[in-house]
């Protein structure tokens, strides 16, 4: 989401890691191109050692087994703050601990998702 030059600039003065928006626009919007986001990661890695930590557009295990097949980290924000708010503005009226309980079963979801990955 970003033109080669400003990558480079932002190579140069980088430090720890490399955060990567994989999906352009609002968090939590927009529709994940992993065969885009790994050409992307590749084009980095040319350019530096640092790890490669990739977010938005990570919303189940499908795309998280995908992006960890090309980045070092997987960053998941608002498909789990969506998740407990829907499950908070459900129906049942869920209990806090039935929130928190589907939370988990996402991230295990996305982890199992993650382990999978042929990296």
């Amino acid at each position: 989401t970003t033109p080669a030059p400003r990558v480079q600039k932002i190579v140069e003065r980088a430090r720890g890691f490399i955060y990567y928006v994989a999906v352009k626009g609002v968090t939590g919007s927009g529709e994940l191109n992993t065969d885009e986001v790994a050409r992307s990661v590749a084009l980095i890695r040319e350019k530096t050692a640092l790890p490669i930590a990739v977010g938005f557009g990570i919303k189940n295990a499908a795309s998280a087994s995908a992006v960890a097949a090309c980045a070092d980290a997987v960053v998941v924000g608002s498909a789990l703050i969506a998740e407990m708010q829907q499950k908070a503005h459900s129906a049942e009226g869920l209990e806090e601990i039935q929130i928190h309980g589907a939370a988990v079963k996402l991230l295990q979801s996305i982890r199992a998702g993650v382990d999978s990955s042929p990296s």
